[in-house]
């Protein structure tokens, strides 16, 4: 079965097509469509679209979720999903705009508890959002903690390895030496 395109979808295309108004596609220019620009036209809507442009970007999302969610840098992207939580909560839960929602995600976490749900009139916090943020602080600091503590460790590890390299080759001087010796000998010959 062929898919049939709507008039006007046919008439925009034919137009992108005939490069020199004269009638008539030129194979030239057909090629060069086809291998450039690889359109393909949506048949429902009469639109058209970069197939491989989409692709990319997809393929771009997959990479990307990939190496945040697999290997050692894994506690970031659990990190990343559980502040988005709590941005969402407060956006359609409370009503905030995206920086208040953002503030009270991070700052929840980060112990300061900044910004709070609003209270009832007796002062006290309704159930349904007490519930939430003593969840999403049970969890979401010890997380936070442990994110921080492997930002910390990347960040300062290649100048630790770089240090210790420099311990391990850097020739003993003679105190050093004579201090290897006294420790390692008790007749004061390296055997």
């Amino acid at each position: 079965t062929g898919q049939q395109l709507r008039e006007e979808t046919f008439h925009k295309l034919y137009r992108q097509l005939d490069k020199w108004n004269d009638g008539s596609i030129h194979f030239e220019a057909f090629r060069k469509f086809v291998r450039h620009t690889d359109t393909y036209l949506d048949t429902s809507s009469g639109m058209m679209y970069s197939e491989w442009s989409i692709l990319r970007v997809g393929a771009r999302v997959r990479r990307a979720l990939k190496t945040l969610s697999g290997g050692q840098h894994r506690i970031f992207f659990v990190l990343i999903l559980w502040i988005s939580m709590g941005v969402s909560w407060g956006m359609l839960n409370q009503g905030w705009d995206i920086i208040t929602a953002t503030h009270f995600a991070i700052s929840a976490l980060a112990t300061g508890g900044l910004t709070a749900p609003p209270t009832d009139s007796n002062g006290i916090l309704p159930a349904e959002p007490a519930i939430f943020c003593g969840v999403y602080c049970l969890f979401g600091i010890p997380l936070f903690a442990l994110a921080l503590a492997h930002f910390a460790r990347v960040l300062v590890e290649s100048h630790i390895t770089v240090v210790e390299q420099e311990a391990i080759t850097k020739p003993l001087d003679v105190t050093e030496f004579e201090f290897a010796k006294h420790l390692c000998s008790k007749d004061g010959v390296i055997h």
